[in-house]
């Protein structure tokens, strides 16, 4: 290193290198921070990137190791933060997602129930009325026929 006539560029190095070392030391004592170590939760706008992926995937099976890389995680910090943050696993969270569609496709009387079934990524109607069920706690026909009489009333 060259010295100037004003200053020495060694000593000021060094000067800098303890600073920077100080600092890191201190960063360090805090631990890692809360989103890095997989305790927080997912943001809003990482859950939105979800709902889309999930929405997007109501008809087919989704791999939890290509949704966490879209978020840029790792699997099980994946995993642990969107248990975290939904309540629910990433399964639960898709059959929520499809019945959620099935009760707004029941609104609309020139459907079938098997149609329905289909378009919310069911095999058949007995796997739509037992998820359906589950979530809503009545089957799609009763759920339909209260949403007919609400409509009326």
């Amino acid at each position: 290193m060259d010295e100037t006539e004003n200053g020495n560029l060694s000593s000021d190095y060094i000067a800098w290198t303890i600073v920077a070392n100080v600092l890191a030391k201190q960063m360090n004592m805090a631990g890692p921070s809360a989103a890095y170590n997989g305790q927080a939760p997912l943001s809003e706008a990482q859950m939105k990137r979800i709902h889309d992926y999930f929405f997007g995937r109501l008809h087919g099976g989704f791999q939890i190791a290509e949704l966490a890389a879209t978020l840029g995680m790792s699997r099980t910090s994946f995993f642990k933060r969107f248990g975290r943050t939904a309540r629910v696993t990433p399964n639960q969270y898709l059959q929520i997602l499809r019945v959620e569609k099935a009760k707004i496709l029941l609104r609309n009387e020139n459907l079938t129930l098997i149609e329905i079934a289909f378009a919310c990524g069911y095999a058949d109607q007995s796997h739509l009325a037992r998820f359906f069920k589950r979530y809503v706690r009545m089957s799609p026909g009763r759920y339909r026929s209260k949403m007919r009489e609400e409509d009326v009333a």
